[in-house]
């Protein structure tokens, strides 16, 4: 039930915030664990924790975007919400 052209636009604004939060995911992994290894000499007893930190990356970078979208999005709801029951009472007011 959604224009096409709507839902692609949709899309679209959703793929630039993606990349945006992704890139600060992988700035944090550059800046904590990257920078630091390389600074170090990159030892090499120390690729494994690189690894593992690159492994768990996109897993933690999801799961902490979806607990701070979640509530984000019941609040952005619960006030569309409330802003169209004020606009249906102050139109009902005007009505009488």
């Amino acid at each position: 039930g959604i224009d096409a052209d709507v839902a692609r636009d949709l899309l679209e604004k959703g793929d630039r915030h993606g990349r945006a939060v992704a890139k600060l995911f992988v700035d944090l992994f550059l800046d904590e664990v990257w920078t630091p290894f390389q600074a170090a000499g990159m030892p090499t007893e120390e690729w494994p924790r690189v690894r593992d930190a690159v492994e768990r990356l996109r897993p933690l970078a999801g799961d902490a975007l979806l607990a701070m979208f979640e509530p984000a999005m019941t609040i952005a709801v619960d006030r569309a919400a409330e802003k169209a029951v004020e606009r249906i009472g102050r139109d009902a007011e005007k009505g009488r």
